[in-house]
């Protein structure tokens, strides 16, 4: 018998193996990437959340404890998460999964990670079953989309997401996170002005900027950082996007939606009115009972019809 929950690692990666009581031949397995802004978290953060997943889902879920920003900066984290993708996808077995569903999941940063590996194995050709993103990070070339200007608020700010940024690149965050929070980052120049107009139309690039820190952070137009800058998203896998109505992240995660959608991808778009940054990763709390009853009752439907 299989342990209901054991930690292990996976291509030098720390992870949490997630087994369900009723595992059958129809579970699936899915992937788990935790938020925090690529600085914080790990798998003991969000263990009720995964603990709660494995048991609604039925699948066995493995939760990833991906290198964090400064120490490791960007791309290290992406790397951890597509090796650990990649051993589990190779190795379904191993864990009881005759199925051949797996999916990719994560909240904020954790949702950038399931795109951004459903992306990087697309250019392998391999293909997941599905990619779920919760309140997602899809790009960090801006702080100047509408909803990071009016929707600052609770568990992730502006202010917080600034220093999240710059950090993530391995940047000081003290003394540089004031230019991102004011859009100073990004510098304009015949690239960005290409990314802008077409990812980003109507967001302003500021007339001055510290030149300084955008050779620092030119990663930012990466696609495994910033997934809405890809090329091309037709090869992604069936996604679901989960917006929180009150969230920094709105905007973006609603134009990475449109371009899914306008490329073809199976996918679908829930947004919860009324909730904030962070809301799935408090279960039981009575701020948000029944829109965490619904975020997680669309996640089972998604899988049991993917």
């Amino acid at each position: 018998m299989r342990p209901l929950s054991y930690d292990d690692v996976i291509a030098g990666v720390p992870v949490r193996v997630y087994n369900p009581v009723n595992q059958n031949e129809d579970s699936a397995m899915v992937v788990y990437f935790h938020g925090g802004g690529f600085a914080f978290g790990d798998i003991n953060s969000h263990h009720i959340t995964v603990v709660d997943l494995s048991k609604r889902t039925n699948a066995v879920v493995v939760s990833v404890e991906y290198g964090l920003a400064p120490e490791h900066p960007f791309p290290a984290g992406h790397e951890d998460s597509l090796a650990v993708t990649k051993y589990l996808m190779e190795n379904l077995k191993k864990y009881g999964i005759t199925s051949n569903r797996i999916f990719t999941a994560g909240d904020s940063a954790g949702g950038n990670l399931a795109t951004a590996i459903d992306g990087e194995l697309a250019k392998e050709q391999l293909k997941l079953t599905g990619a779920i993103l919760i309140y997602p990070c899809v790009q960090v070339a801006s702080t100047g989309l509408p909803s990071q200007e009016s929707k600052s608020f609770m568990l992730l700010s502006r202010k917080l997401m600034s220093k999240f940024l710059v950090n993530l690149f391995g940047v000081p965050a003290k003394q540089n996170w004031r230019a991102a929070y004011h859009n100073k980052y990004t510098c304009r120049d015949k690239k960005s002005e290409e990314i802008f107009s077409k990812y980003l139309p109507g967001v302003k690039i500021e007339d001055t900027c510290d030149e300084t820190l955008y050779k620092q952070m030119q990663q930012i137009y990466d696609p495994r950082i910033s997934p809405l800058f890809r090329e091309s998203l037709k090869d992604l896998s069936p996604t679901l996007v989960l917006v929180a109505e009150v969230d920094i992240l709105h905007d973006e995660a609603i134009l990475y939606y449109n371009r899914l959608q306008k490329e073809g991808v199976p996918s679908e778009l829930k947004v919860y009115k009324g909730a904030f940054h962070g809301f799935y990763s408090v279960p039981g709390s009575d701020l948000v009972p029944t829109l965490y009853e619904d975020i997680v009752n669309d996640i089972v439907h998604f899988i049991d019809n993917n």
